[in-house]
């Protein structure tokens, strides 16, 4: 992992949700040493008492850089 970005998040009392672009290089195989970047998104539902009741997330393609 090179870096992440937050592009985009919002919190409430009774939820939360993120947008991560990840920017990564291959240590190993065939791209061994190319860049890639991709996104992801998680949104979770909170509870009362603070405790996260639900989790979904997706993530895009790897998009090769350079």
């Amino acid at each position: 992992m090179r870096s992440i970005e937050v592009v985009n998040r919002h919190f409430d009392d009774w939820f939360f949700f993120r947008e991560l672009r990840w920017s990564v290089e291959v240590r190993r195989g065939a791209t061994a040493g190319r860049s890639f970047r991709h996104h992801t998104a998680e949104y979770a539902e909170v509870s009362a008492a603070g405790l996260v009741v639900s989790h979904i997330g997706h993530g895009t393609d790897q998009i090769k850089l350079g």
